[in-house]
């Protein structure tokens, strides 16, 4: 399994925690009864049907049964509010999803997990990583998408657009920032920040996209694109430049983050 101790708790999924965790006290505190807990994860668990159908279909089974057998008081009020932004949550669970597949990376790999990187151009003052992996095959800036359709675009596109069908069987499209672009600007900040500590290593980029989707219609040659789950093939069979000590440029890169976190606490 792959070196994880660089791997910090997904930051979007913590914060759902803590809101279920308000809920949960809420009603508790109401003398209601769970099933708005209950509902909660079912919520959840729609949103992870969406990503993964059978893990995300079982859990919602198993939550609806469960509901449907606390529920004699007929008290039905849902929490779904816990989750917050479901484009968010979303895109957290992708996030996971990568990860659960990078696990399965030799020990000689290295993952760290939304790193800072500082951006004088970012009103935030910095820019997040998805992912980096450190190894026998190079350096790797992930970027995870959970998009949601089929997929179209190319390298210099300002967008990517998703050809999706709605809930009538009716066809529409939304559109994205290019992942490419962004992708080769985090290539460009922690080359930059890694270049000011007297380190050279070349990065190597990659778009993982963790519902599947189709490649057939994307067209970039600048960073990678891989379904996730090919990602580890992918990166194993990848001839990069080798990290000749992966565990000290892992501390080096985190130690970079976490200056970046202090100096812009918002």
């Amino acid at each position: 399994m792959a070196d994880l101790r660089y791997v910090e708790e997904n930051k979007i999924m913590q914060k759902i925690d803590e809101r279920a965790a308000k809920v949960k006290a809420e009603v508790l505190a109401d003398g209601k009864s769970l099933n708005s807990w209950v509902l909660y994860w079912i919520g959840v668990a729609v949103i992870i049907a969406g990503i993964k159908p059978d893990i995300g279909l079982v859990l919602a089974g198993g939550l609806i049964l469960m509901w449907f057998l606390s529920s004699a008081s007929g008290e039905h009020q849902i929490a779904a509010a816990a989750v917050g932004n479901p484009i968010s949550a979303s895109g957290a669970i992708g996030e996971l999803l990568v990860l659960d597949a990078l696990r399965d990376l030799p020990n000689s790999y290295v993952i760290l997990n939304q790193l800072l990187v500082p951006d004088a151009h970012s009103s935030y003052g910095f820019r997040e990583i998805d992912y980096l992996v450190l190894g026998p095959t190079g350096a790797h800036i992930l970027e995870a998408k959970s998009f949601n359709g089929y997929v179209a675009g190319s390298e210099n596109d300002k967008e990517w657009t998703m050809f999706k069908v709605g809930r009538r069987g009716t066809p529409y499209q939304t559109s994205c920032r290019n992942p490419a672009r962004q992708t080769r600007v985090y290539i460009r900040l922690l080359g930059d920040a890694l270049k000011a500590r007297g380190i050279r290593q070349w990065l190597n980029g990659l778009i993982v996209l963790s519902r599947d989707n189709s490649l057939d219609q994307i067209h970039v040659t600048s960073v990678g694109v891989t379904q996730v789950s090919w990602v580890v093939r992918y990166l194993q069979d990848f001839g990069g430049q080798p990290v000749k000590n992966p565990q000290a440029l892992a501390a080096v890169i985190r130690k970079i983050s976490d200056e970046t976190k202090a100096a812009n606490p918002k």
